[in-house]
């Protein structure tokens, strides 16, 4: 459950700028899996819309490429090029595993998005999937 909300991360501006980023990770899973957690997405950004203004600034996929690492992922990339012009100020991801497997990728792509201050916060699906749960 999220402790508190985006706009403490985000400033004070009137609307949060969402980017969403899906990837499913072989050709032998179902090519169905980005369109499905970009649907989540949308939804849970539908959502956050009612409460914190979320607008959804862009879209970001990688298909049938590993989560190993971000160098051979074209929308990765995209989003941390993007990130860096500032387009948008939350990134939303089914899970922190959709961006990357490896963690010290992980600490890479939020230092460089947190270090030029256009991304006060990454959410996945793991922040959302639970709120109300008392666990």
């Amino acid at each position: 459950m999220l402790a508190t909300s985006p706009l403490a991360y985000c400033g004070t501006q009137d609307v949060i700028r969402v980017a969403l980023y899906a990837r499913y990770s072989s050709e032998l899973q179902n090519p169905r899996s980005v369109d499905d957690q970009l649907q989540l997405l949308g939804e849970y950004a539908a959502r956050e819309r009612a409460r914190d203004n979320w607008k959804i600034v862009g879209t970001y996929h990688d298909s049938a490429i590993s989560g190993s690492s971000i160098i051979r992922r074209p929308g990765i990339q995209a989003l941390m090029e993007e990130a860096k012009r500032g387009k948008f100020d939350i990134v939303a991801s089914e899970a922190m595993d959709r961006i990357s497997r490896d963690q010290g990728e992980i600490s890479y792509i939020y230092k460089v998005c947190r270090f030029a201050y256009l991304i006060r916060r990454l959410y996945h699906q793991a922040s959302y999937r639970n709120e109300g749960d008392d666990e």
